[in-house]
Parts: C-alpha cells; structure tokens; sequence
C-alpha cells in the first residue's frame, strides 16, 4: 500500500471516526479537568471556585478549531514532518479559564491564589503554528 492509498483509505476515515466519536462525548463531573469542576461548582450553587495564580500560559484550541486542524492535515500531502495543532499563541490559564466562565454565563468567580502553582508546571508552553497555518490557509 503506497503513502497517499495508506492516507486516503485508512488514515482519513479512522481520524474522521474518532472526531466523530470525541465530538459525541460530554465531560462529566467525575472528570478532573477545570471546566468539568467549574460546572460542578456552579451546579452545585457555589460563587467561589478556588484556583491557582492562573498566570501560567498554554496552547489552547478550542475543539472544533481542532477537529478543522486534524481533517486538514490527513486531507493533504505537500506539507509533512511534525505538524503542531494548535494555535500558535500562548494564553494565560487564568485568561482561558475566565472566557470560559463568561462564555457559559456562569456566576462564579475564581479565588485565585487558593492553590499554589505547581514547581514543575513549565510557565509557558505553546506549538509552533507556522505549518498548521500555511496548511490552513490553501
């Protein structure tokens, strides 16, 4: 099987099956992500959540950028190597945490500083978007 039949009859459809499948799955309370817990907070009445300093920096994509990201990586051929999805751009967990928040209408206001941040968290993490966005802009 060549590179592009391997692409087309494998690769494509399991990335297509597994988007479909993520896009169909809802976090519950019992999961240990930040949102689920801020949802579980605000459910539960709550008008503080505790938090970190929240000035910590990562790369997020929201996930239908994502799932637009991944389709056109598999769907194309002229760009290859390690291909970063992502957005290229840092953003304060604090930031992302509070759009969150705000995006939901939620009445809930982070304590920050409640938690220390962790030592070993890197400060500032981000992917380097220069081939995802060259892909994204054909």
């Amino acid at each position: 099987m060549n590179t592009e039949s391997l692409r087309n009859d494998v690769l494509v459809p399991a990335v297509a099956k597994t988007l479909d499948i993520a896009a169909k799955v809802k976090p519950t309370k019992d999961e240990l992500c930040t949102t689920a817990k801020i949802t579980a907070a605000v459910e539960a009445g709550k008008k503080e959540f505790p938090f970190t300093t929240g000035q910590n920096q990562y790369d997020f994509v929201d996930y239908d950028i994502f799932a637009e990201q991944v389709a056109a990586v598999v769907s194309q051929s002229d760009i290859n190597g390690i291909i970063n999805i992502c957005s290229g751009k840092p953003e304060k967990l604090s930031d992302r945490v509070e759009r969150f928040i705000k995006e939901n209408n939620y009445n809930i206001k982070l304590e920050y500083g409640a938690f220390p941040d962790r030592p070993y968290d890197s400060k500032a993490v981000w992917g380097d978007g220069k081939k995802i966005q060259e892909i994204m802009n054909k």
